[in-house]
């Protein structure tokens, strides 16, 4: 079995390039948000060396942090978080990572985000197999942002699909399709 191995020199590699590009931004042109949501994440098929195995809906907390470079074109860090109930086995993930949100307004109240996230996740259960399970996360979303006059509390909808091309443990290749979520949440821009 092959065991996905995230290295740890790309997650830096991703960490200094942002913190690059928060330094060299003008002040004047710097623009940021950070936010949370809460939500689901359906249910779906995960494969585990060719044996399909299905898994229950659950909860879903996600945080990010974003900076526009342009004033319609962001770059970001992400954590998602949530429990996973996988044939009756137990478990959670986490997952980190970086992405990157083009801005399209539709009206002076109304934008929305569609976003690229790449990230490292890892899930954990009470498997007899052991092991906790490393992949390289690659999710989709779409922001529907309203913007509050005269308030920097942006409340927002986010759809999206979490996916796992790539992973496993020493037991097993485990990787799945795009499963969809949905949250609800709130930004703040500064």
């Amino acid at each position: 079995m092959s065991r996905c191995k995230f290295p740890t020199g790309v997650l830096v590699a991703l960490l200094l390039g942002l913190i690059a590009s928060v330094v060299t931004a003008a002040p004047q042109d710097a623009n940021y948000e950070v936010g949370a949501s809460a939500g689901f994440w359906l249910s779906g098929t995960i494969d585990a060396d060719g044996a399909e195995l299905d898994k229950d809906s659950s909860f879903l907390l996600r945080a990010f942090a974003d900076m526009y470079v342009t004033p319609k074109f962001a770059i970001g860090a992400y954590v998602n978080y949530g429990p996973a109930e996988v044939e009756g086995v137990d478990g959670s993930f986490a997952e980190i990572g970086m992405g990157i949100k083009p801005r399209f307004f539709i009206s002076p109240e109304i934008s929305i985000k569609p976003g690229l996230n790449i990230g490292y996740r890892s899930l954990s259960s009470d498997s007899e197999y052991g092991d906790d399970v490393d992949g390289l996360a690659v999710n989709l979303s779409i922001e529907g942002q309203y913007h509050l006059a005269n308030s920097p509390v942006i409340p927002f909808l986010d759809i999206g699909f979490l996916s796992q091309p790539t992973g496993g443990n020493d037991y097993a290749d485990i990787t799945w399709a795009p499963i969809m979520y949905l949250s609800f949440g709130a930004a703040y821009g500064f």
